[in-house]
C-alpha cells in the first residue's frame, strides 16, 4: 500500500482524514516523548492504537515506530529506542515539551559526507544561514547545481527553523517523496540537516571551488565557527543503532 501525504493525495478527503490521525498521532508521542521513559503500559498503547489507524503506519516517518511495536516491545532496551525515537519524532530531543527543530528522524545516520564539485542539490523549509536563494548560491559557488527534487539529487538540505509547520506533522512533500524513494531503493539521494551542510561549507577537502570559499567566510550569524547551532541535530542516534531510514 503506497499512499501519499495531504495535499498530495488524489484523494482529498482521505488525505484530510489522515492529516488529522497524523497529527493526533504527534500529539500522543510529543505526551511520551516528554516522559522520562516509556512503560510496559505506554508501549502497549502506542501499538493499539496504531492498530486502530493502520494507514498512519505508512506514513514514512511513523512507520519504522511502528515496526518497533512488535513482539520485543516490552522489553526495557526497545521501550528506550521507542521513546527516543518519538522524541526525535516531534523534534522535541530535550524532552521540554517545545519542537527544537525538524524530526530528527528524516536525516540520513550517519550523516553523510557532503560534497558540492558536480553534485546536486535541493533545499526545503526555513533556514538559518539565510533566504533560500543564499543557499542555493553557497553551493553554486562550490561547483555545484541546484534545482527541483528529482531522482537523481544528491543532498536534500532541510532548514533548522521551526515553524507551525512541524508542530502540526506537515513534513511536505519533498521530504516524503525523498523518503519513499530511499525505501524504494529508486534514489541515492541524503537527507541532512542544514547544520550539517554548514559544517561542509569551510571544509577546503569537499570540493569547494580551488578550496576555497569564494566569497569569505560562509557560517551564518546563529552558527558558531564550527558551524554548529544551538538547536539543531545531525541525525546522531544511541543504542549502536542504524537510522531507521538508512
Amino acid at each position: 500500500m503506497s499512499i501519499r501525504f495531504d495535499p498530495f493525495y488524489n484523494d482529498l478527503g482521505s488525505g484530510r482524514l489522515l492529516a488529522r490521525k497524523v497529527d493526533e498521532f504527534m500529539g500522543i508521542a510529543g505526551s511520551f516523548a516528554r516522559q522520562s521513559a516509556l512503560s510496559e503500559q505506554d508501549v502497549r498503547y502506542l501499538a493499539e492504537w496504531l492498530g486502530r489507524n493502520k494507514a498512519v503506519m505508512d506514513f514514512p516517518l511513523i512507520r519504522p515506530i511502528a515496526e518497533l511495536l512488535g513482539p520485543h516491545l516490552l522489553e526495557p532496551e526497545t521501550r528506550a529506542l521507542i521513546h527516543h525515537e518519538l522524541a526525535g519524532l516531534v523534534g522535541d530531543v530535550d524532552g521540554d515539551g517545545v519542537p527544537d527543530g525538524p524530526p530528527t528522524t528524516i536525516y540520513d545516520y550517519p550523516p553523510p559526507r557532503i560534497e558540492f564539485i558536480g553534485k546536486r542539490f535541493c533545499f526545503t523549509g526555513t533556514f538559518v544561514y539565510g533566504e533560500r536563494w543564499e543557499c542555493e548560491k553557497a553551493v553554486e559557488d562550490r561547483g555545484a547545481e541546484c534545482g527541483a527534487l528529482a531522482q537523481r539529487t544528491h543532498y536534500l538540505v532541510v532548514g533548522e527553523k521551526i515553524t507551525d509547520a512541524w508542530k502540526h506533522a506537515t513534513f511536505g512533500n519533498k521530504i516524503s517523496q525523498a523518503r519513499a524513494w530511499q525505501l524504494e531503493g529508486r534514489s541515492h539521494i541524503k537527507i541532512v540537516s542544514e547544520a550539517h551542510w554548514v559544517k561542509f561549507l569551510d571544509d577546503d577537502d569537499v570540493g569547494t571551488v580551488g578550496g576555497k570559499t569564494p566569497n569569505g567566510p560562509s557560517s551564518p550569524s546563529g552558527y558558531n565557527q564550527t558551524g554548529d547551532f544551538a538547536s539543531s541535530s545531525t541525525g546522531t542516534r544511541p543504542f549502536g543503532r542504524r537510522g531507521l531510514f538508512s
